[in-house]
């Protein structure tokens, strides 16, 4: 240049300058756009800085910590470590340094001498030995105006920045702020794109999984992953009735061996809380927490276990209210658990300035270096680099010309396009119409070119994004050229569709699940539903919060409007459950959980959660609280007992029945010996024999036995049920039920009786019937006998007593036959001839035991009933005097006609009593009974019960009065009839 004047070459010179300039920030972008690492991008930054400046400089670029209050080590290729390590984490201030100053003032500050800065006072001991002595900083400012850092320089003699030098640290700052918040962004983008993946993925494994395990491990692990814990575990709610011990279900973030030499979680102060449903527990440092170390024997962790700083506790609570278990995260540092609701927007927010950006930075890029060849041929290696064209469509000549390196996004050699036609046939057929219509519009309405379709390339099927503007003539003001930059955008399109997809099927299971999400925006009462829970109708359709509350039921209003003031005020989360109407009047039963965000001064500004439709699992609910309360009535009508037995025998699980058939307290422990301890000795071994046959021949198991109670009572008990058996045909488990049966045995004993009893008195019956004849004709001998002439009188006295006695025989004869020959039908009988039937029955008894009977009958007195039923009543309450009576005892029996107070007619009373022993208030009780008796030896306990039946046949009542020693009374009372009727039979 030394033939140029030196204004000019100067001008040539900055010229030459701001190219090499830009060119190196399009490398830089160039590393931006093709997502190097923030270190790469701001270790070619630092490099580009002590390039461009006028003189030696080190370049040192610091970053703002989330703080806002220090800056941190960001790139500084060209300065030692140990300077680097000293400077980190630097606080900002006014008077910290010109790094710290430019990032606290938020302005460039330029400091000649560092050895004479009073900024610089308390920090160039660690400068000036290094040889640095001018310090200049630039703040690098995000796109909404804050600092995310700074770019200092530093110069090894005093100095001030040249013009040209200032610009390249402003350029470059700014470069770098593009850097940082693309990268800050990027990284908020993919935090937060994994956990919306993560929660689809949960959310279509919750839907569709039934699964226990794998619901709670999904669970815990997603939790863990987003609170950030170190680890974290799932414990059931499982208490000893000591109040100790909770059950290890899930781990997550450290193996299980890490927990089996400690013992499971206590009912602590610190889990407390957890298990009782009081709520969550965040801690950020628990062992600061009034709560820990208060319970023995460890006084807080034991040692070897997992270091545990910062606590997080939420209680897992179902519908019903139970609390089930506990989900438990753990980090070694503190304040490590931290809300973060305003991140997802700000990361959205962040997203769009940076797409803003990059496409602003694209436009300009293509503007610059389409006015210089030397430009256009740095331009294709950032091209080829970012896998994009730029190119121009000439509109005079349809001329295609594309920029030198452009990459071939159209699916061949940019060489190949020549001409419109050429480009348009690469375009894919079902977007030609699109790219024509986009190009039109652009020239007719004079505004940017932005367009997204597919090519056809040997490759498939690629998507192109088109970004231009058109350029038109100065005078006449017609389109001249198109200058366009594309880009190959396919691999963000496959990401957006996969995405689509994966949120299609998250929508999917939510719409199978009943369940729909939502947000309400708290300041402006809006709230946006999702549209999977049909059956809500217009109360989902509902954009107000308060249109949605007045579509809850009345009754469940108060409750609901509650919890959401709660929730309002303290933040967190908040679950309701209640009833929906619906515009066509149907109730709906929904369950909703959610979570509201507050901001900083406690303000609530935001809610989301689901909402689910339960209406089905309500009525479930219903129909199987239905079906357990008619399972425990027909249970309780059986009086069956259950009984669960693990295999090989040890504990016995009985519940409470079966403990009370066998004699046994409720909370009693029981062993397969307790059992057979109780059964009787007579049943032990046919019973161990059923039960090895039941399991090893995989047969019914039914077996009556006896269990005695320790004070040698005898209750017998029928006991039903059969084995269960693995995969592989082991048995494991032995169930079934248990029943008193020992009043159908006692039933059974006494049919049995009163059949043998029947037998005999229909062979009784038999024999006094085939003895009449002989009989007959025994006392017609006797009567021949007697008249027979030369008989003495001794002899005569003698045949007078057998006749006597033959007499008795057949009398006896006659009433045995009375007794069990009936008549088919009730006729009016006599009471005095039915008592005195019966009376000279038992004479031969009464005189044994010298009793006094006392006879007190009226004469005219009929009832209407069975001959043979009355004698037998009759006869039981006459043999039960005899037999409570002491000898020479006094019985009485009585008949009187008398007016029935119940019915105001006339009756008759009957009456049998005693002096004997009597009865007391328990025994009197149970006398009519069945199979209630006091004669243990003889007595069936059926005779007062059957007695009491016939009495009501016959329409009459009967009734006891007893006392102990002094004796006892029964009572009749029969309808009475006129006497002497026609049809009157002797009894």
């Amino acid at each position: 240049m030394s033939g140029l004047n030196p204004e000019l070459a100067a001008h040539v010179d900055a010229s030459e300058h701001a190219i090499r300039l830009l060119a190196r920030e399009n490398k830089i972008l160039e590393f931006i756009a093709r997502g190097a690492s923030l270190e790469k991008v701001l270790t070619e930054i630092a490099h580009a800085a002590e390039e461009y400046c006028d003189t030696e400089v080190r370049c040192s670029i610091l970053l703002l910590d989330e703080s806002g209050t220090r800056l941190m080590h960001g790139a500084a290729p060209s300065l030692p470590d140990t300077y680097n390590k000293l400077i980190h984490g630097t606080a900002i201030g006014p008077e910290v340094g010109s790094c710290g100053k430019a990032a606290f003032c938020k302005k460039p500050v330029f400091v000649e001498d560092i050895d004479t800065a009073p900024s610089w006072s308390a920090l160039k001991h660690l400068a000036l030995p290094l040889g640095l002595r001018g310090a200049w900083s630039m703040p690098i400012f995000a796109s909404n105006g804050d600092v995310l850092g700074t770019l200092g320089i530093y110069t090894l003699e005093p100095a001030s920045p040249t013009d040209r030098a200032r610009q390249a640290i402003d350029l470059l700052a700014r470069t770098a702020g593009i850097a940082i918040e693309r990268h800050r962004s990027e990284s908020q983008r993919l935090r937060y794109q994994k956990q919306i993946e993560t929660l689809n993925d949960t959310g279509i494994l919750l839907a569709a999984e039934r699964d226990l395990h794998k619901i709670v491990q999904a669970a815990t692990d997603t939790a863990r992953e987003f609170s950030g814990a170190a680890f974290g575990a799932f414990f059931y709610n499982e208490i000893r009735a000591d109040g100790e011990s909770y059950m290890l279900y899930t781990l997550s973030g450290a193996p299980r061996e890490a927990f089996e030499k400690f013992p499971m979680p206590r009912n602590t102060a610190v889990f407390g809380p957890t298990f009782a449903g009081e709520g969550t527990v965040r801690l950020a440092d628990v062992r600061k927490d009034p709560r820990y170390g208060k319970n023995a024997p460890y006084h807080g962790m034991p040692e070897g276990h997992l270091p545990v700083c910062s606590y997080l506790a939420v209680p897992v609570v179902s519908r019903s209210g139970k609390v089930l278990g506990g989900l438990f995260f753990g980090h070694s540092e503190p304040n490590r658990f931290t809300l973060e609701a305003q991140h997802l927007v700000e990361s959205i927010a962040a997203q769009a300035a940076a797409a803003i950006d990059n496409a602003q930075l694209n436009d300009r890029i293509a503007r610059q270096l389409a006015s210089s060849e030397e430009v256009q041929q740095r331009l294709a290696i950032a091209q080829q680099a970012a896998q994009l064209a730029t190119w121009e469509l000439d509109f005079r000549t349809d001329e295609i010309r594309f920029s030198p390196g452009s990459w071939p996004v159209f699916g061949c050699d940019p060489s190949e396009i020549k001409s419109r036609a050429d480009w348009e046939r690469q375009i894919h057929p079902d977007d030609r119409d699109i790219v024509r219509n986009e190009l039109e519009s652009c020239v007719q309405n004079a505004k940017a070119y932005f367009v997204e379709y597919r090519v056809q390339s040997p490759l498939g099927v690629r998507w192109v994004q088109g970004r231009g503007h058109v350029v038109y003539h100065a005078e006449t003001a017609r389109p001249e050229r198109l200058i366009v930059l594309s880009i190959d955008i396919t691999e963000r399109k496959l990401a957006d569709e996969a995405l689509r997809i994966s949120d299609q099927k998250f929508r999917e299971a939510q719409k199978a699940a009943n369940m729909g999400t939502w947000f309400w925006d708290i300041p402006t009462d809006k709230v946006t539903w999702s549209m999977e829970v049909p059956s809500f109708d217009a109360a989902v359709s509902a954009d107000r919060l308060k249109n949605w509350v007045n579509a809850v039921h009345p009754d469940d209003r108060p409750a609901v409007v509650a919890e959401l003031d709660r929730a309002l005020r303290q933040g967190g989360p908040f679950k309701i459950e209640h009833r929906l109407i619906r515009q066509d009047g149907a109730q709906r039963w929904s369950f909703t959980q959610g979570q509201i965000m507050l901001g900083e001064d406690g303000t609530a500004l935001s809610g989301l959660g689901i909402t689910m439709d339960t209406t089905a699992r309500r009525e479930a609910e219903t129909e199987l609280k239905r079906a357990e309360e008619r399972f425990n009535l027909a249970v309780d009508a059986a009086d069956l007992g259950f009984w669960y037995c693990d295999l090989p025998f040890d504990v016995l699980g009985w519940d409470e029945r079966v403990k009370e058939h066998f004699w046994l307290p409720p909370d009693a422990k029981v062993t397969v010996d307790d059992f057979y301890r109780i059964l009787h000795p007579e049943d032990r071994e046919r019973t161990r024999q059923a039960i090895e046959t039941s399991i090893n021949q995989k047969k019914r198991y039914d077996v009556d036995h006896r269990a005695v109670s320790p004070t040698g009572e005898v209750r017998w008990v029928r006991a039903v049920g059969r084995g269960f058996y693995d995969e592989t045909g082991n048995p494991v488990r032995f169930d079934g039920v248990t029943m008193d049966i020992t009043e159908r045995r006692k039933a059974e004993e006494a049919l049995r009786s009163s059949e043998k009893l029947a037998a005999t008195g229909r062979l009784a019956a038999t024999i006094a019937h085939e003895i009449n004849n002989p009989l007959e004709a025994v006392t017609n001998f006797i009567y021949l006998a007697k008249t027979t002439d030369g008989v003495s009188d001794q002899v005569r006295s003698y045949l007078e007593i057998a006749d006597q006695e033959l007499g008795r025989v057949s009398h006896i004869a006659r009433q045995t036959l009375g007794f069990y020959r009936d008549s088919s039908g009730p006729i009016l009988m006599s009471v005095p001839d039915i008592v005195q039937d019966v009376v000279n029955l038992y004479q031969r008894k009464l005189l044994y035991k010298s009793l006094e009977l006392k006879l007190d009958v009226q004469s005219d007195l009929t009832i209407r009933g069975l001959a043979g039923e009355m004698r037998q009543v009759l006869a039981n309450l006459l043999v039960n005097a005899i037999d409570a009576s002491n000898d020479g005892g006094r019985i009485w029996i009585r008949a009187r006609r008398v007016v029935d107070l119940k019915t105001g007619g006339k009756a008759v009373r009957l009456t049998v009593g005693d002096s004997g022993i009597g009865m007391n208030e328990e025994v009197r009780k149970k006398l009519f009974t069945p199979f209630f008796t006091t004669k243990s030896d003889v007595g069936t306990g059926l005779g007062l019960w059957v007695t009491r039946g016939m009495v009501e046949k016959a329409k009459g009542r009967i009734r006891v009065r007893s006392r102990q020693g002094i004796g006892t009374v029964f009572s009749m009372l029969f309808p009475s009839t006129k006497y002497p009727p026609p049809s009157v039979q002797p009894a």
